[in-house]
This record gives C-alpha cells, sequence and structure tokens, in this order.
C-alpha cells in the first residue's frame, strides 16, 4: 500500500513538472485544458485547478467557451450549483486538437527547452556566421545611435546671448 502512494506521488509530481516546463501556454492550450477538465461534469473551481487559472482568467475564458458552444452550462440538481459539461462541439475540438499535438509530438518539448529543434546544432561554422551577425548588430546599433544624436542635437533650440 506505501508503495502505491509513492507511484501516485511520483505521477503528481511528473505532472506537477510537465505544468512548470511549459510555463507560457498558448490561449488555445490553456482552452483544452479548460475544456479537457469538463469531460466529466465539473463546477467551475474544479476547473480552475486542474486548468491552474486565477479566478478571474476562468471567467474570462469560461465566457468565450460558452459563447462557443465548447462547453454548456447545467444547474446541478443536488445543490443547485453550477456545473460545466462538454459538448458535442467540445468534444470535437478535443479531438482535433490532441490529433494535432499527435502530428508535432516535439513541439512540447521545444516549448520547454528540453530539446532544440532540427537544425540548431552549433557547428563552427554556424557559430562563425552568429558571430558576424552580432557584430554586424553592433555596427547597425552605433549607426543608429550617432543618427539620433545628430537628431538630436538638430532639435535642441541655439541660445543666442
Amino acid at each position: 500500500m506505501v508503495e502505491g502512494r509513492k507511484e501516485g506521488k511520483k505521477e503528481k509530481e511528473c505532472e506537477v513538472r510537465e505544468k512548470m516546463a511549459l510555463k507560457n501556454r498558448s490561449r488555445v492550450e490553456i482552452l483544452y485544458d479548460i475544456v479537457s477538465s469538463a469531460r466529466t461534469a465539473a463546477k467551475k473551481t474544479h476547473l480552475m485547478y486542474k486548468s491552474n487559472l486565477s479566478f478571474k482568467q476562468l471567467d474570462l475564458y469560461l465566457e468565450y467557451i460558452l459563447q462557443h458552444g465548447l462547453l454548456e452550462e447545467r444547474f446541478n440538481d443536488d445543490d443547485g450549483g453550477k456545473l460545466y459539461v462538454l459538448t458535442n462541439k467540445g468534444n470535437e475540438f478535443l479531438r482535433l486538437f490532441e490529433h494535432l499535438r499527435s502530428l508535432l509530438p516535439m513541439a512540447g518539448k521545444f516549448a520547454s527547452g528540453e530539446e532544440q529543434p532540427l537544425g540548431s546544432e552549433t557547428s563552427s561554422m554556424s557559430s562563425s556566421v552568429k558571430r558576424l551577425e552580432n557584430e554586424e548588430d553592433l555596427q547597425e546599433v552605433t549607426r543608429e545611435e550617432q543618427e539620433e544624436e545628430a537628431a538630436i542635437s538638430l532639435a535642441k533650440p541655439a541660445f543666442v546671448y
């Protein structure tokens, strides 16, 4: 029984690490998190915790999700509270998003910085090119600074004593 708890704890830690690795989710990923949290009827607080959003953020997204028919509001007979239920359109959204994610399995790893996109290996030639680009950028900056200083000196009023 202790082993089962340890495995569950490890799984939860992995989930937390995965969420932390994603740091900046796109709006579509946030929509996916909310809608997927409602695969079984869920209360607002459940959606909020599962999608890792504040109450205010969830309200904004829920308004959008409800307007577009991905979820629908129903009243809970037990306590009269609101439940959010997945619609056919919401189910289709989840299916398509998961399909897209399966087509691009490496996308999450790139976002988290675990892996670099293909062709990003740094060779001596590519580092030389980068160095040249940096030098050109520096020259561009100094040129811009000189032009800026010239414009400022022209704009200064000349005082006559």
